[in-house]
């Protein structure tokens, strides 16, 4: 008989209730005041609805390394044991969690990017010297890891492993894809290696061997380890990993002790080149609209620079290919301002005219928005929320009606979880500060509109500064920067 998705299903010593799982992806909660409570709004109400596991997204395991703003970095054991609430929160639910732990390598963003490169410690890691053809296309240096530090690095993979396991997570997965560091171990066209980590097959997957077995020394040998990885990666730019290779891959992960294997691999076997919805509209004179632009990193605006101008086309250096654009073709780019975009260069704004700045709405626009989201809420939580937005514009302080929706789901929760049901002074109060920071509390007013459909209140005015406030204490000198790979 064969197997049904609703199965339970055991990985080693994890047991699923189910064959239903979340993939990881970048969810973005590392740029926020508490993570913790963005993966909850995520997480639980998923395995609520009936997944069986959730495998959270890419978790760096120094300090420097993600590839996104948002992305989570375990530099201590404390940052990693902030998170058990979620984990118990899942297992509450009925699930399992599994996190996900990788490193950039080269494509780190500390290497290039505005906010995060003048404080970087060191260039990005990488397993070996880019060819040279390739170096003049990726910004900056890089640090080829010696034997002794691969060897640190595998050691430091399973100390925040065991720090994992500490904070409740019931296995981890490692990232071997998607051109993050594992993956360029694995794949013979960045690991040009010539140690024990480098050459055949079998040696580029000695990192993640050494990997697992230093999990099993500092988490225990019972703690179930995953692996995502590249099966395929054929590319006109240089020998990548065959297929005959990613099916040696997963024989050479269960011989170490993987309990399960996901190969990232395309239909045909090969890496598809897909037109996007910008290359549609190009051929077509369509209008693109790029939303949240300034999510996008530089080195994509870079290769769109020559359409943006009076050259009009796009250049694919892999496909060897130069599209012109429809002589009607149109970009519009939306821009949005919080702690995890990008900052776009000056070249590439000059190229975006004109320039319309769009305000926050008016509070009657922004009650509709929450109305439209949230359907099912109380009249009074949403008029509250109304009001605390407008306060915060006045202020001009960066909070959307989008944190304002999460305030309210958060805070509903909590409502829901408590006998004496929804408090929206003080479950918005506890949702705010554990999304937004104890910074936006002071904009929360202090009284609940009683009958909104008689009409918004005015505008609870902000309380007046103290007339002579008190000097700011110096502030404490920056601490040394401990060793990426120490405990």
């Amino acid at each position: 008989m064969s197997a049904r998705i609703t199965d339970p299903i055991t990985l080693g010593t994890l047991s699923l209730r189910n064959r239903l799982y979340r993939a990881p992806v970048l969810e973005g909660a590392g740029s926020a005041a508490n993570p913790t409570a963005v993966y909850m709004q995520h997480f639980v109400p998923n395995v609520e609805a009936g997944l069986g596991l959730v495998i959270q997204g890419n978790t760096i395991v120094l300090p420097e390394g993600r590839t996104s703003p948002g992305m989570s970095v375990i530099g201590e054991r404390a940052r990693m044991l902030a998170l058990a609430p979620l984990t118990r929160g899942v297992h509450e639910a009925g699930g399992k969690i599994v996190i996900q732990l990788g490193h950039g390598g080269l494509f780190a963003l500390e290497g290039w990017h505005r906010q995060f490169a003048p404080g970087r410690s060191a260039p990005p890691l990488a397993a070996s010297l880019l060819p040279v053809w390739m170096r003049a296309l990726h910004r900056g240096d890089t640090t080829v890891l010696s034997t002794a530090e691969v060897e640190l690095l595998a050691q430091r993979f399973g100390i925040v492993a065991a720090w994992a396991r500490e904070a409740g997570y019931d296995g981890v997965q490692l990232a071997g894809s998607n051109s993050k560091l594992l993956h360029q171990f694995l794949s013979p066209f960045f690991n040009r290696r010539k140690d024990r980590y480098g050459g055949d097959v079998h040696g580029r997957t000695t990192f993640i061997r050494e990997i697992k077995a230093a999990i099993a020394r500092e988490a225990g040998a019972d703690f179930p380890v995953l692996l995502k990885y590249t099966a395929v990666e054929e590319t006109s730019l240089g020998r990548g990993i065959t297929l005959e290779e990613g099916v040696e891959i997963a024989r050479i992960a269960q011989d170490a002790g993987f309990v399960a294997v996901t190969p990232v691999i395309a239909d045909g076997q090969k890496l598809r080149y897909i037109a996007s919805p910008l290359v549609s509209a190009m051929i077509t004179g369509g209008v693109c609209v790029l939303d949240e632009g300034n999510r996008m990193s530089e080195k994509s605006w870079a290769s769109l620079a020559p359409l943006l101008d009076r050259r009009r086309y796009v250049e694919s250096i892999v496909a060897g290919i130069k599209i012109p654009a429809h002589r009607q073709f149109r970009v519009c780019a939306t821009m949005n301002d919080d702690s995890s975009t990008f900052d776009i260069p000056e070249y590439i704004h000059s190229r975006l005219q004109p320039q319309i700045l769009i305000d926050f709405p008016e509070r009657d626009e922004e009650l509709a928005i929450l109305q439209a989201n949230l359907p099912f809420a109380q009249s009074r939580i949403l008029h509250y929320l109304s009001v605390f937005l407008q306060r915060a514009h006045e202020d001009d302080q960066p909070y959307t009606v989008r944190d304002g929706i999460n305030i309210a789901r958060y805070a509903m929760k909590l409502g829901a979880s408590e006998r004496g049901g929804l408090d929206i002074k003080k479950h918005v109060r506890h949702a705010t500060g554990q999304i937004l920071g104890e910074e936006a509390l002071e904009f929360l007013p202090g009284e609940v509109p009683i009958d909104p459909a008689s009409g918004p209140p005015s505008l609870p005015s902000l309380p007046s500064p103290p007339s002579s406030p008190s000097p700011p204490s110096p502030p404490s000198p920056p601490s040394p920067k401990p060793s990426p790979f120490k405990r």
